[in-house]
């Protein structure tokens, strides 16, 4: 299935045994009625597009930026969730050394 989800890099400081920046990177998922079940997203590719180019006419311009790892659930907030992924450098080093 395909799921589309516009979402932000999450910028706070979260303690979280797991998480290395050098690795992973965070981003925000707000459940709501048009949302999926996030632990259903690990290992989905995750993609960004970058800014539109001159005039703002939108282009193809998608890039693979990781890959779905797990879900996280912030303490006391049950509709906040954040997807850890690991950065498509981090896969593409594990790739190239196999």
């Amino acid at each position: 299935f395909s799921y589309f989800d516009a979402t932000t890099v999450v910028e706070r400081q979260l303690s979280i045994d797991t998480y290395d920046r050098a690795r992973h990177y965070l981003i925000d998922f707000e459940i709501n009625e048009y949302s999926v079940d996030p632990h259903g997203l690990s290992g989905c590719g995750v993609w960004y597009r970058l800014l539109s180019g001159e005039g703002n006419l939108w282009s193809a311009n998608l890039r693979l930026g990781g890959v779905a790892q797990s879900v996280i659930t912030p303490s006391g907030d049950d509709k906040a969730k954040i997807l850890k992924v690991t950065r498509i450098e981090r896969i593409v080093e594990l790739l190239k050394s196999a």
